[in-house]
């Protein structure tokens, strides 16, 4: 059954805000016996929004009451909200120092062109990848928007001196660089401010139960971060003595004259802000700072305004930020230098780290190296149309060359992890049937746009957390493919669409 829009809204917003109206209720005519919550801010379309003419929301009766009526909200719930004109049309408050609670991380996806076509699809199945899935997809006039729903609210609170928030930027940043290798990520919208709000006509994927908890998230952002690698490699800016405007990347930036503002990109005011911030880092002074950056500014192709330049330096200069982040240096170089640069060209002195020896020159392999064998081999021997193979465990050791211990530990590992799926037979004619969630997941891709969607929720019931990207090859000797279908009808499946 296909959620209403006030569910939706009561998902996303966590109880941030009361459930009636404080006055003029429908349903409530007695003032409600209700603490005071927090506040959303909504707009009605945008031009509005861009003007700043919005409204204040502190019920979710207020919300509902009116469905389609807003184009755009605050999914995140703030401490108050308030006009500054008398008539009510211009809001204030959706600041990042006014927020309560964090309810979702958003990823803001546009269409490039019409040759590289994707749909909401394609974000679950990279969601699949993840092991992470969006709560809801929302179709937007030039792409979509991805919401991924914490389980329970991050509060702001002084008492913590508000460091939430800084740790779910780098949650959000992390999981907006994962969708940014293969989509057109917007990494330049704030990540707790406006999005599109949901409406009857573009909400393209709702599942209350893809809610995961912050701990989790914060989990998966450092493991990110450890596979980049790049703090082992590069010490953090104020662990080195080196400033921030003697490194290579700042002159580099500071001598490009062909800078300009683009959607979803880094443009001019990206570029200034991040020079003023390492300026604010090296102790060098707000004015020559400004005598700098507007050398700087003048000689741009289509250089901003002077009272524009001004603001920025000073935001730059406000104590909010304590130094340029490499997190936004990369991309900003790559992009107007020189898409080849690396953050050993970027940045200052390296420290050395032991790597491990090339696998052809060591006589054991790592278990990480197995499972990428047995991934492989398992991708290149089923398609979506046979997703499962049935073999035996010795004819697996024999191809690959993985001792039997070691493969039966591997398999454990990957059933454990939800990376494939396993069924074994015991007996003269026993064996395995395998199938990697790769696989199983374009299966299901397969299955919800050729048939009903009751088959395309019992196959999710089964694949939900697994990546895909497969195509058939030729069987090998001793194997033999297996249907979803004939899975399927041995394995009866009956349940909720995503449980389990």
């Amino acid at each position: 059954m296909k959620p209403t829009l006030e569910t939706i809204e009561a998902t996303i917003l966590h109880s941030g805000l009361r459930n009636y109206k404080f006055k003029n209720s429908h349903v409530h005519p007695q003032p409600p016996v209700e603490a005071n919550k927090g506040a959303i801010f909504a707009w009605r379309n945008k031009p509005k929004m861009t003007l700043g003419q919005g409204v204040v929301i502190t019920s979710l009766e207020a919300l509902v009451q009116s469905p389609n009526e807003y184009t755009h909200w605050t999914p995140n719930v703030y401490c108050y909200g308030t006009y500054t004109d008398k008539i009510h049309h211009i809001t204030q408050g959706h600041t990042e120092s006014n927020l309560k609670q964090i309810n979702a991380f958003t990823i803001d996806i546009d269409i490039a062109s019409e040759t590289e076509p994707f749909n909401s699809n394609d974000l679950l199945l990279e969601s699949l990848t993840l092991g992470l899935m969006p709560t809801m997809i929302l179709k937007t006039t030039r792409g979509y928007q991805m919401f991924f729903i914490l389980s329970e609210p991050a509060y702001v609170t002084s008492h913590s001196n508000f460091r939430v928030v800084a740790v779910a930027k780098k949650i959000s940043q992390s999981l907006r660089q994962y969708f940014a290798q293969d989509f057109p990520v917007d990494m330049t919208c704030n990540h707790f401010g406006i999005t599109r709000i949901p409406r009857s006509d573009n909400v393209e994927f709702f599942d209350s139960t893809y809610q995961y908890p912050f701990d989790k998230w914060l989990s998966w952002s450092l493991k990110q971060a450890d596979e980049l690698d790049q703090s082992k490699v590069f010490p953090d800016n104020h662990k080195q003595s080196l400033r921030q405007v003697d490194e290579p990347w700042f002159s580099l930036l500071l001598n490009q004259t062909d800078i300009h503002g683009a959607k979803g990109c880094y443009g001019r005011n990206n570029a200034i802000f991040t020079l003023a911030l390492a300026c604010y880092a090296s102790g060098i002074s707000q004015s020559r700072c400004l005598e700098t950056l507007t050398h700087f500014n003048l000689r741009l192709h289509t250089p901003i305004s002077a009272n524009e330049l001004r603001k920025t330096i000073r935001s730059a200069y406000s104590g909010t930020y304590q130094a340029a982040s490499r997190t936004f240096i990369i991309p900003l170089l790559q992009q107007w230098v020189s898409s080849d640069l690396t953050a050993k060209d970027l940045f200052g002195k390296q420290i050395w780290v032991k790597t491990q020896q090339p696998r052809t020159s060591r006589k054991n392999s790592f278990l990480s190296e197995w499972k990428t064998d047995l991934t492989a081999f398992l991708l290149h021997h089923t398609s979506a149309e046979s997703p499962y193979l049935q073999t035996t465990q010795s004819r697996i050791s024999d191809v690959l060359g993985i001792p039997a211990r070691s493969l039966a530990k591997l398999l454990k590992l990957m059933q454990a992890a939800g990376e494939i799926t396993l069924r074994t037979r015991r007996g003269r004619n026993g064996g395995l049937t395998i199938a990697h969630r790769n696989v199983l997941a374009s299966a299901f891709i397969q299955a919800k746009q050729a048939q009903a969607k009751d088959f395309f929720y019992r196959v999710i019931a089964i694949i939900a957390d697994m990546p895909v990207r497969s195509a058939r090859r030729n069987k090998p000797s001793g194997f033999r493919y297996v249907t979803s279908r004939e899975y399927l009808h041995s394995h009866p499946y009956s349940g909720t669409p995503g449980a389990g």
